[in-house]
């Protein structure tokens, strides 16, 4: 696997870092700046230390580099991304995933998300019930995250990184025109292949009938910015994605986290290395 000069640091760097550090007590590696964001609130910062591993795949290989050095005190956390989907087995017992696609489907979809509707509403639109904003969210999200998943599937590499959503989703009503989000993603894609965009609308309209659960198919980050072009509709001021990401981070606290899968799974890996702890003893 090679590692571009973009990255910010080469798995064995990062893994080099917590090996050498003075710190005794457990290590807590995440993928990227918003994960540390949200998780370093509910850790115990005297017990566990955080470190981000700057993407999914670079968090696998340091979590493999320290187990291979015997390394018992450090666990990671990755996206799910699809893996729920495709049954994927985690064999690593240091190795945990995300409930939902991802930590901020985790977010939007707990109480945290009511919450922060009701803190940016403006007064015209504070009446309108959180769910219907998620489930229109999701609505137009669906397609983005299928045609992901296809192009995972069927190794198309197609490129999701620059994708410019309000050339495909209506402003006044957040509909998503599927036929210019795949010319969107199509246009981005460097690559020798040859796509036919009609087969792939076929492919993405193919899922949309199989009924998937929709937080194992949507992206946080599509939702997101779908939602960042509603805000100067929805709220008292309008927000980028980078404002919405921070204030839902926030909004995020301890009691809904606690009713997750990945809280449980990790409380039963401090019950397993009794000298190491993670999470705080006691929350708000």
């Amino acid at each position: 696997m090679k590692y571009h000069m973009k990255d910010q640091r080469a798995p064995s760097s990062v893994a080099d870092k917590v090996r050498m550090d003075k710190h005794k007590g457990s290590w807590l590696i995440v993928e990227g700046k918003t994960d540390k964001r949200v998780y370093e609130d509910f850790i115990d910062d005297s017990k566990c230390k955080i470190e981000p591993g700057h993407g999914k795949d670079k968090v696998i290989k340091i979590l493999e580099i320290l187990e291979r050095d015997n390394f018992n005190r450090v666990l990671a956390i990755v996206d799910a991304d699809f893996w729920h989907l495709e049954n994927y087995t985690i064999t690593s017992k240091n190795l945990f995933m995300t409930d939902t696609h991802d930590i901020e489907t985790m977010i939007l979809k707990s109480k945290a998300f009511d919450n922060f509707i009701s803190e940016v509403c403006s007064p015209e639109e504070v009446n309108k019930p959180p769910v219907e904003i998620l489930d229109l969210l999701i609505k137009n999200a669906l397609p983005i995250g299928y045609l992901l998943w296809i192009s995972s599937i069927k190794q198309l590499y197609l490129n999701f990184e620059k994708i410019k959503y309000e050339s495909f989703i209506d402003h006044a009503t957040l509909s998503i025109d599927v036929k210019e989000m795949i010319r969107n993603v199509v246009s981005n894609t460097r690559t020798e292949l040859t796509f036919n965009e009609s087969d792939l609308e076929t492919d993405i309209n193919s899922k949309m009938t199989l009924n998937y659960d929709v937080w194992q198919v949507c992206r946080g980050k599509d939702l997101i910015a779908i939602l960042s072009i509603w805000s100067e509709k929805l709220f008292v001021n309008s927000m980028d994605t980078e404002d919405i990401k921070e204030k839902l981070a926030v909004t995020y606290a301890f009691r809904y986290f606690s009713y997750s899968e990945i809280y449980r799974s990790i409380r039963a890996w401090e019950d397993n290395n009794n000298a190491f702890k993670v999470f705080k003893q006691k929350q708000a």
